[in-house]
């Protein structure tokens, strides 16, 4: 679920695998440009408030970057 009405925009996931399948994830995400960051707690845990994802915090910090798609030979 995306949430984009708060600030930082909130996203939720359910786990689909591994040891925290069927758990609910929150996050928060910003898209700028072609890039797409996201910071996610661990499963069971508040969500975020900052992009930021210290040693020991529980938090994933990750950054997406779109490419340009090349037509097939």
């Amino acid at each position: 679920m995306l949430d984009p009405g708060q600030d930082p925009k909130a996203i939720d996931v359910i786990a689909d695998g591994g040891p925290s399948r069927g758990k609910r994830v929150l996050g928060i995400y910003k898209i700028e440009n072609d890039k797409l960051t996201l910071c996610m707690a661990d499963p069971d845990q508040p969500r975020p408030r900052e992009f930021k994802a210290e040693k020991g915090s529980g938090h994933t910090l990750m950054v997406f970057t779109r490419q340009e798609m090349r037509a097939r030979p």
